[in-house]
């Protein structure tokens, strides 16, 4: 693999594309949302950074350019105009969102990538191949260094964990499914990349270094989601290398060995099962009941869906209702908590973009399996690892939520674009590019770059501004608070987290008349049972006693099993001189099973059962 100066351009590209998976380091604590809206700020960066080398390599190219789509590139671009055209509403219109702009940002990123590594395919060039993959495993096993280090005490790069190890992600479960898809792509290049030369060797055991580091530390972090994920991918490369599907097809074709052999798989099978649900009980039945709503949610919103990035604003409405409607068994009132993902990606795609959006997922999984089905080992080989490590992917989304884990989401992307340059069929769709229309589109890149770099300055400016707001309400200063949440209002206008903070600053100024329409509109992109209990209160303070009634009810059906919302009912019906009412909440109290013990809830049933003891003593002996 020798450098020259032809490779200079694509050169170039690749280390800016690069840059794009060093995100899983990048770590915040100047920013409201910590490391996730520093990433979201990297990846806006970063996006415009392709769009500017992309935009000169276009404006510099003389010769006419030749463009090729197939089926992956289709669907993708298809999927990201629905996720564009359910983001409007028929009531509230438009509404941005910044997972929008993301997903824009890695079609970006997964663009260039297809079009560096089908350039490298097409001139039978290993060196940009060779060179990005390289640099994949190189960031990834750094990445699961820091989960060794972790195990035996030592945090470098500040990659501290909140609880388990995490490396620098923050929490056991998205450490443990990044890993996973980084072990499958590094066992996956270590089986199936062919050749004897000194780089080909050194890739394959960069890919056996990372993949040994990553199944050590997997196990460690307690991520059953990504155990499934690890095990799926393997499974395929053993379908695919040791021919293991047919080899077990052989050991069923004598009756005698399938009445044996059948009962012990089926055996072995449910005792897995049974392990890894027994792990974590209160987790997976948390997760049956998200499914059990989210098929009620899909149900009345099967076609279309309830728009794009809607379930964690429409969930905790369906979960409400789904409470306050009958009588439900006591481990669903326990598990039911404050939920803003399905925890199941497909099922979470159907919820939000309808049939219409899940065919389109579908099919872009089934293209991959088209792909690796007719591949060659020698001819394709990276369409195998790649391949596996994208379903390897969908099967953590299946039991987690990876889209909101932008390291995790980059690389799905990234090897969605590396099986799309390798696909079989290549690109049967071609447009070819003159230069003027090269130039063009060039300058229309710089035009979208500024438009990211811009975004990019706005959201750092305005998350470190919003985190200096916060502390200030923390501290008490809320007249400075409400000054700074003012600022940023055009900022973060359709953000509904901020709305929320700024309407309960507002609500505890006891300014109600501000504060109401504030977090009435928060409701259209933020949910959670505090937000209708500030409602609720704001209506109080305004005189709205009926109102504030229905939406502290709702706050307590959103989570049956907290007691604060039933307190305020209480308090409430007593405001009311509902004396009645007010007893039949307090015995509903005293009735409540505890789930985590605290002062809290100690004082709440004592005031409870003192409201219950004054009316049992007004009744008199003789009542």
């Amino acid at each position: 693999m020798r450098l020259s100066f032809n490779h200079l351009p694509r050169l170039t590209l690749s280390l800016v594309l690069l840059s794009f998976f060093l995100s899983v380091f990048v770590r915040s604590n100047s920013v409201w949302g910590g490391d996730f809206s520093a990433r979201q700020i990297y990846l806006y960066g970063a996006s415009g950074l392709v769009l500017v080398v992309a935009g000169v390599g276009l404006v510099i190219r003389r010769s006419t350019l030749d463009l090729g789509l197939n089926r992956i590139d289709i669907l993708m671009g298809l999927f990201w105009v629905w996720c564009l055209l359910r983001s409007f509403s028929m009531s509230g219109g438009f509404q941005p969102h910044e997972k929008l702009a993301m997903q824009l940002g890695l079609l970006i990123f997964y663009s260039a990538t297809k079009i560096l590594v089908r350039a490298s395919v097409k001139e039978n060039s290993e060196f940009l191949r060779i060179m990005v993959f390289s640099g994949v495993l190189l960031i990834g096993f750094f990445a699961v260094s820091l989960g060794v280090f972790q195990i035996y005490g030592i945090n470098l790069f500040n990659a501290f964990a909140t609880h388990g190890i995490s490396g620098t992600l923050g929490n056991p479960d998205f450490y443990g499914g990044y890993l996973a898809i980084i072990a499958v792509f590094a066992l996956g290049v270590y089986m199936f990349l062919g050749g004897n030369g000194q780089w080909d060797r050194l890739l394959k055991y960069l890919g056996l270094f990372t993949f040994l580091s990553a199944v050590f530390v997997i196990p460690v972090t307690g991520s059953r989601a990504s155990w499934l994920a690890f095990i799926s991918g393997a499974v395929i490369f053993a379908s695919v290398k040791l021919h293991i599907i047919e080899r077990i097809k052989r050991l069923f074709l004598t009756r005698s060995k399938s009445t044996f052999l059948l009962p012990f798989f089926i055996v072995l099978v449910l005792a897995t099962i049974h392990v890894i649900y027994g792990l974590k009980p209160d987790s997976a039945f948390g997760r049956f009941l998200i499914w059990k709503i989210t098929f009620s949610m899909i149900s009345r919103h099967l076609l279309l869906g309830i728009g794009f990035d809607r379930f964690k604003v429409a969930y905790e409405n369906y979960q409400a209702s789904y409470f306050a409607t009958g009588s439900r068994p006591l481990h669903e009132i326990m598990v039911a908590g404050h939920v803003q993902a399905a925890y199941n990606e497909p099922l979470q795609t159907l919820a939000e973009l309808g049939l219409i959006g899940e065919i389109l997922f579908l099919l872009v999984v089934w293209s991959v399996i088209h792909a690796m089905v007719r591949s060659k080992d020698l001819e394709d080989w990276p369409v195998y690892p790649c391949g596996a490590s994208f379903l390897a992917f969908v099967v953590l989304s299946s039991f987690d939520y990876p889209t909101e884990i932008l390291p995790t989401l980059t690389l799905s992307f990234f090897f969605l674009a590396c099986v799309s340059a390798q696909h079989p069929s290549y690109d049967p769709f071609r447009v070819r590019l003159s230069p003027v229309l090269q130039k063009l589109i060039g300058l229309l890149l710089f035009l979208l770059a500024i438009v990211f770099g811009t975004h990019s300055k706005a959201m750092y400016g305005g998350y470190q501004d919003w985190r200096v707001a916060y502390q200030a309400t923390e501290a008490g200063n809320f007249s400075e608070a409400k000054v700074d949440y003012l600022k940023l209002l055009p900022v973060f206008k359709w953000n509904g987290e901020f709305l929320f903070m700024y309407g309960a600053l507002l609500t505890l100024s006891k300014e109600y008349s501000k504060a109401l329409p504030i977090l009435e509109r928060a409701a259209n992109g933020y949910n959670d049972p505090k937000l209708w209990l500030l409602i609720a209160t704001d209506h109080e303070g305004l005189g709205d006693l009926q109102q504030s009634e229905w939406e502290i009810k709702k706050a307590s059906a959103m989570v049956p099993h907290e007691f604060y919302p039933r307190f305020l009912l209480m308090r409430l019906f007593v405001k009311r001189k509902e004396q009645d009412s007010a007893v039949v909440v307090a015995k509903e109290i005293m009735a409540m099973p505890v789930k985590v013990p605290s002062p809290a809830v100690t004082e709440i049933k004592e005031k409870a059962d003192s409201l219950i003891q004054q009316k049992s003593s007004a009744r008199g002996p003789a009542d």
